[in-house]
């Protein structure tokens, strides 16, 4: 049987620096095929363009001009099945989100390290 390659992932931080720590940390554990977006407009952009490839979404939770579970909610709307982590400074218990926030499963609380992101990302594939 033939392994199948790790999913595209879009990050979507306006964080420029988080952005960039995000895609170094996934290509360390093995995620190549990453597209930053550093506001929830470009996601979409990318997200329209790259729809068929994607197959991740990984967003911090506040960003200006809205919110990551909004964001995800629209991108599960066009593309079920897609999987997403949310990430934020924020305990998940002190957010109001349109998707159950599950530590661990599908949610980070920052800071996090490079092990967390690899257990997290350990459940959002397993099943591929």
């Amino acid at each position: 049987m033939i392994a199948e390659p790790p999913p595209t992932i879009l990050v979507v931080d306006d964080d420029l620096n988080v952005l960039r720590f995000l895609t170094r940390m996934l290509s360390t554990l093995g995620f190549q095929h990453v597209l930053e977006a550093p506001s929830i407009e470009k996601a979409k952009q990318l997200f329209a363009a790259n729809s068929q490839q994607i197959g991740l979404v990984i967003s911090d939770f506040v960003m200006p001009c809205g919110t990551g579970d909004t964001l995800i909610t629209e991108l599960q709307r066009q593309k079920p099945g897609i999987r997403s982590l949310i990430i934020s400074g924020n305990d998940p218990d002190a957010l109001v989100s349109m998707i159950p926030l599950r530590r661990g499963v599908n949610f980070l609380q920052k800071p996090f390290t490079v092990s967390d992101m690899k257990r997290a990302m350990d459940v959002l594939t397993a099943s591929e």
